[in-house]
């Protein structure tokens, strides 16, 4: 794991643990910055949960930070859209920006705490690099959404030895009730672009792996808001 990953899976798991208890998760990021004091993915995350509390004052002062420590002008630009998001949010609570453009969908996967942490680790990461690399993206997705639909049949208790693929084992928590036929479809979606952006001979047709971004995401929330997530 390269430096810059490593610090970032820190920095989403204090994220993860601030959003579920603020005490604990202040803390993690007290404990952050005293290694990275100067690091602006660990204040993007520490605005990220903020903005999930709805503090959005200490959110939008994290996003200024993260602005100004981020060395990298791709990663300035999406502190920006969180600078861009709480200020929107401040000033009409209830009201959502309108744009549903990339990091948009990625601060949609950090509004749902409630997930295993090493799957938000490798669907931020995929997400990140969707413009340079939408197939690694897809094939990064899926294997977070196989993850997911273990994860369900485990807190579920239920058997899936008998189910050897991703799409046998979608298609059983659909028939017990645990997922909705409209999530099973959304899974699908995301499988079968997933499967296609590991085969090169799919990826020369030209496939538009856009649409797995928005599908994972409403997979993600629909999981996050389950009842078998809240155990």
């Amino acid at each position: 794991m390269s430096v810059f990953r490593d610090i970032w899976a820190k920095a989403i798991l204090a994220s993860q643990e601030l959003a579920l208890n603020r005490a604990k998760g202040e803390a993690a990021f007290g404990k952050l910055l005293e290694t990275y004091p100067n690091d602006g993915m660990v204040y993007y995350e520490w605005g990220e949960a903020y903005e999930y509390l709805k503090l959005f004052d200490l959110a939008e002062s994290n996003y200024k930070a993260a602005e100004e420590f981020f060395p990298i002008p791709h990663w300035k630009a999406v502190a920006r859209e969180g600078l861009a998001r709480v200020r929107h949010k401040k000033q009409s609570p209830r009201a959502e920006l309108s744009k549903e453009n990339l990091w948009t969908i990625f601060h949609r996967i950090h509004a749902v705490p409630k997930i295993p942490h090493k799957v938000r680790v490798d669907a931020l990461s995929a997400i990140a690099r969707f413009d340079s690399e939408p197939h690694v993206t897809a094939a990064q997705l899926r294997s977070c959404l196989e993850e997911l639909v273990i994860t369900l049949l485990d807190k579920a208790h239920i058997s899936y030895a008998d189910a050897k693929t991703l799409e046998s084992r979608i298609a059983l928590l659909e028939s017990l009730g645990i997922v909705s036929p409209s999530v099973a479809t959304r899974m699908d979606k995301v499988r079968d672009l997933g499967n296609k952006g590991t085969h090169p001979e799919k990826r020369r047709k030209h496939v538009n792996f856009r649409p797995i971004i928005s599908d994972f995401a409403d997979v993600i929330e629909a999981i996050g808001a389950s009842r078998i997530m809240q155990r």
